[in-house]
């Protein structure tokens, strides 16, 4: 009781703290009904370390609201978002997204999306200025689908580094082979065991193997017939001793290039390229004394000239088309715009490989013993003598790999992507050069496994880039903008615990030593201990950014423990908290803010469908391929 004392015998009967215990909200625990409840504690960052930046949303509590940017500081490094579905998180996604591209010009950013609206709602969002760099890949695209070679061994367009990269990143094929075999043993993890990865990934090195005779013997021929028309053109000034300038010009470029070639491993074509290797360095020697436009007084000039032309022109002239059934060189094809190109292996051809003893023999046929002996050492070891003394046991090991492949193949979608001799996207120049790449893989549409071997692939591919670049004498080149500055690369997954292949654990904690961000979504925890028992803590251990919506139970017990920075204080986000989140409404980690703290997420935008009309008709119209004659290459390849 407070008693009614005189002024002059006024003093507190009670301290602050007893004052406030005679005051109770009522507790949700009450179970009181009509009162609206606080689901979700509210926690205000400082304005001072949430000022500049990307606007995520705004933070309110306590009386007072503080407007969310969040700085390219404040994001550095890898970011990880956790969601339960509709909880807002690809909507975050989409507003970090269209920041990069909006006010760093110089970005490369790919981004894979399983289920199509963050690949929507970013490519409605891509600049004017942007749009010429902007590729988007709809996997359920059945008119015009691009084409995934996961063996492809074609060099891409460019010069200088940007050839040296996609050198670099073509010549490691046995990771190549590894990346789609660990690709298959994450889709299928309860069917997988020695024996399949034995009898997959002999057919696919081999193939590899002949796609690159395919692709040597090609730029061999390519550059044997524009040689031979450039000696034929000036055939009588060699023969004379004598140049003028556009010959001169014309044989000293045909030199420069044929330094340039690899040497084919195809007997016929290696013995060819043997002899004119000695004749251009007799050449090249003996080019420089020759005067221009005037007859030389050197003998030993006049004869090497001559000899080289005799060697091109008369004695090894080249063949425009082959033969049918002339081994790896009947392996050709046009495209759609008339270009001579190899036909080379794909996915599809493990089955044809396995079964079709002809297919076999022809791949083998072009490997040489000194460079191929293992590949030609597993067929006999692992095939033929099973194939002789039991062909039974042959078969029972083989079915289950064709088995899965025909997964593939009976799929209109899979096989047209696939079964493409090509791959129609050059990643290597997209990383390099600064592009967006955004792939919708319409998984709901073209199946799981499809999706999923398709999004690993990429992202091990430009895992690949990325560490070849760093093998090249120059590598800083290849990384850097014009201005010199390093190149911001972000790769952006959303549900990445559907894509399984990729190495996560190895890119979180390696790719970030050469500018590289990941920002990884997942819509729970215990889906990432599916994709293997070291997914879960790679990520969490490497993400510098957290930001954790409406989430289960379990996830929010061990989510609670990240974000908090003491044990029981005011500042301690509980399970409970994170579970009564409402949509669009996350908990923050971040560099350089001194507390985790709330954001009420804004909406990214409505973005432009015109926008979105305009980049996906222009990828279409470059990266894809007439359906029907996609079907016709297949034909092709399977009739070899």
């Amino acid at each position: 009781m407070i008693y009614n004392l005189s002024p002059s015998r006024l003093r507190p009967v009670l301290n602050l703290t007893e004052m406030a215990s005679l005051w109770h909200l009522p507790h949700a625990a009450a179970g009181i009904q009509g009162i609206a409840y606080t689901s979700s504690k509210r926690i205000v960052p400082l304005q001072s370390e949430v000022n500049s930046g990307v606007l995520v949303g705004d933070s309110r509590g306590q009386g007072r609201s503080v407007n969310v940017s969040l700085s390219v500081h404040a994001l550095r490094g890898n970011i990880g978002m956790v969601a339960k579905t509709q909880s807002g998180k690809s909507n975050l996604m989409a507003i970090l997204a269209n920041d990069v591209i909006q006010n760093d010009p110089d970005a490369t950013v790919i981004l894979i999306d399983p289920h199509r609206s963050l690949a929507q709602k970013v490519a409605s969002l891509i600049p004017p200025e942007r749009e010429a760099q902007t590729i988007y890949w709809s996997l359920a695209d059945r008119e015009r689908p691009f084409g995934l070679n996961l063996i492809d061994r074609m060099p891409k367009s460019g010069t200088g580094m940007l050839r040296a990269i996609a050198g670099a990143s073509a010549m490691f094929v046995d990771k190549r082979v590894s990346d789609v075999i660990d690709a298959f043993n994450e889709i299928w993890p309860n069917n997988w065991g020695p024996r399949m990865e034995d009898y997959i990934r002999g057919p696919l090195l081999t193939m590899a193997a002949a796609n690159d005779v395919l692709v040597e013997g090609l730029a061999f021929e390519d550059w044997h017939i524009a040689a031979h028309a450039a000696f034929v053109a000036n055939k009588d000034q060699i023969v004379q001793g004598s140049l003028d300038e556009d010959g001169r010009r014309m044989i000293e470029g045909t030199c420069q290039t044929f330094r340039a070639l690899k040497p084919p491993s195809r007997p016929s074509r290696h013995k060819v390229y043997k002899l004119l290797d000695k004749g251009f360095d007799l050449f090249e020697r003996t080019l420089a004394a020759l005067p221009t436009a005037r007859p030389t007084d050197t003998t030993a000039n006049i004869n090497t000239v001559r000899q080289l032309y005799t060697l091109l022109c008369v004695e090894h002239v080249p063949e425009r088309r082959p033969e049918r059934g002339a081994g790896l060189s009947a392996r050709l094809y046009e495209t759609e715009d008339g270009k001579r190109k190899p036909l080379q292996y794909t996915l599809l051809d493990v089955n044809p490989m396995l079964a079709n003893s002809q297919m076999r023999l022809t791949a083998l046929g072009g490997l040489n013993d000194e460079e191929h002996r293992h590949i030609k050492d597993w067929w006999k070891d692992s095939f033929d003598n099973y194939l002789n003394l039991n062909p039974k046991l042959l078969l029972d090991m083989v079915t289950p790999v064709r088995t899965k492949m025909n997964r593939f193949r009976a799929s209109d979608i899979a096989r047209r992507i696939f079964g493409q001799p090509e791959s129609t996207i050059d990643l290597p120049k997209l990383v390099q050069q600064g592009g967006l790449l955004i792939v919708d893989l319409a998984s709901g549409v073209i199946g799981q496994e499809t999706a999923a071997l398709i999004g690993s692939a990429i992202l091990n591919w430009i895992a690949s880039i990325i560490f070849a670049q760093q093998e090249t004498a120059t590598a800083s080149a290849a990384t850097t903008t014009l201005t010199g500055k390093p190149r911001r690369i972000v790769l952006i997954v959303d549900e990445f615990q559907s894509i399984p292949g990729a190495d996560y654990a190895f890119m979180l904690s390696e790719l970030g030593k050469y500018g590289v961000q990941l920002c990884l979504g997942t819509q729970s925890l215990e889906l990432l201990d599916q994709l293997n028992s070291k997914t879960r803590r790679a990520w969490l251990n490497n993400t510098s950014s957290l930001f954790v919506f409406r989430s289960g139970g379990d996830d929010a017990r061990e989510l609670a423990r990240e974000l908090s920075i003491a044990d029981e204080d005011q500042l301690t986000i509980s399970p409970s908290d994170i579970v009564g989140l409402p949509e669009y409404s996350c908990f923050a980690r971040v560099r350089g803010v001194s507390t985790p703290f709330r954001i009420d997420t804004r909406k990214a935008g409505d973005g432009s469908e015109a926008t979105l009309q305009r980049i996906r008709e222009a990828s279409r119209a470059k990266y894809g391929r007439d359906a029907k004659l996609v079907d016709y290459w297949l034909r092709l390849a399977s009739d070899l």
